[in-house]
């Protein structure tokens, strides 16, 4: 699609949220200032994808219940950001290590909020940004426990090697979510950044289903086993609270 499509797609999407009324394509046509055959071309697209609705009886088009979805998806999002940030804070206290939320969207791990930890080193995972799935704590489990098909998700390209110790064999990393499944949290050293390391738990809605990863990063050396195997327990237990909150 070229943006000039898309632009015009978007100007037939706004133009019936805000009349809030079914528009044949004569009218849509005329308030646009497009040619109708044009306008026909757009409505097909939008139509197709779920985004517009066609009532044939009055032959006019409205809002189609794509939108209800992408309205659930954000507000379910906004929901964990709220939830999670307050246990967030207490965890950064409680472990004074860089916290992270992230959730699965469109194939990437997306860091939906964060707390810098002390020590002021910078990690790849900021605010807003995204890393592919198959390295780093948080982006394991969010593969691991997702619903989706594991193939489909990594995609056909090949898996990227970020460091020396990037899993970048997609049967070693199979064999590897089978275990992250299996032990509840993921561990990652080094794996996207030099230096670091991370321990990252899931987070269920209330069907159950994975609704984000809630992980703790910090540097190498602050990492010991006897931090880790308290991490593990603290970021497990704290992932817990904040799914049984998600209504």
């Amino acid at each position: 699609m070229s943006f000039n499509t898309l632009a015009k797609s978007l100007d037939i999407i706004d133009l019936l949220m805000k009349t809030k009324v079914n528009m044949n394509v004569t009218e849509i046509s005329r308030e646009l200032k497009m040619p109708k055959s044009t306008t026909y071309k757009y409505l097909a697209i939008l139509r197709d994808k779920g985004f517009l609705e066609y009532d044939n009886t009055a032959g006019s088009y409205t809002l189609g219940f794509k939108f209800l979805e992408l309205a659930s998806v954000v507000q379910s999002q906004s929901q964990l950001d709220k939830i999670a940030f307050p246990h967030m804070k207490r965890l950064y206290l409680e472990v004074k290590e860089t916290i992270i939320l992230s959730i699965l969207k469109f194939g990437k791990a997306y860091c939906l909020e964060r707390i810098e930890g002390e020590g002021g080193i910078v990690f790849s995972m900021q605010r807003g940004s995204h890393l592919p799935l198959h390295c780093g704590a948080s982006a394991k489990v969010l593969l691991a426990f997702s619903d989706e098909d594991i193939d489909h998700l990594l995609g056909e390209e090949k898996l990227k090697q970020y460091t020396p110790y990037t899993i970048t064999d997609p049967e070693v990393l199979k064999k590897h979510l089978q275990e992250i499944k299996k032990a509840g949290y993921a561990f990652s050293d080094q794996e996207v950044d030099i230096g670091a390391r991370a321990i990252s738990a899931p987070i269920f809605d209330k069907q159950k289903k994975l609704a984000g990863a809630l992980c703790i990063v910090g540097p190498v050396h602050r990492f010991s086993e006897v931090k880790m195997k308290i991490f593990k327990k603290t970021v497990i237990d704290y992932a817990k609270v904040i799914s049984t909150e998600l209504k």
